[in-house]
């Protein structure tokens, strides 16, 4: 046998071993790492789901609230909406997860709005015998501008999240 017959032998010897070795590291790799994104998809459309339906209890609320006289209404939960908040911030896309501290913030400032101003003039109509006032239609409007901007932001949200979806 030749030298370089024996080269090449011993270069498809190493080779076949290399392949034989080679093959299964790599193709459990590209399992592990399948894996690891069908885990994150699912874990983000969770985490979606919970937004949307934290969400949509809001909007319906802040809605309603924002059309009634006011009686005993209480503060939007926004501690859910945090806890989605800090999932978001891990699986979600950077456009979702802007649309969802806006919601939140917004939240807030409808809260801040029903508390310093909606509960008081209401408190000050029932003092003076009056089932509505001026200060308190006011306040509703307030309150209606906020419930308005918190159904945009959720139906801009639910278009963000069918976007990031569907790529």
């Amino acid at each position: 046998m030749s030298t370089a017959s024996m080269w090449v032998s011993i270069i498809a010897i190493i080779s076949g071993a290399a392949t034989g070795i080679g093959a299964p590291i790599i193709s459990e790799r590209m399992r592990r790492k399948s894996t690891r994104r069908e885990l994150l998809l699912n874990r983000r459309i969770d985490t979606y789901a919970a937004l949307l339906r934290v969400g949509a209890t809001i909007r319906d609320n802040a809605m309603t609230w924002s059309a009634i006289p006011l009686a005993d209404l209480q503060e939007e939960e926004d501690e859910e909406l945090n806890r989605i908040l800090s999932e978001i911030r891990v699986v979600a896309s950077l456009e979702v997860f802007n649309l969802a501290k806006k919601l939140l913030s917004t939240v807030q400032a409808f809260n801040r709005t029903l508390v310093s101003e909606a509960r008081p003039a209401r408190r000050e109509a029932e003092r003076q015998g009056h089932g509505d006032s001026e200060p308190a239609i006011r306040a509703r409007m307030r309150l209606a501008d906020s419930a308005t901007e918190i159904d945009q932001i959720y139906r801009d949200l639910m278009s963000a999240i069918r976007n990031d979806m569907s790529d």
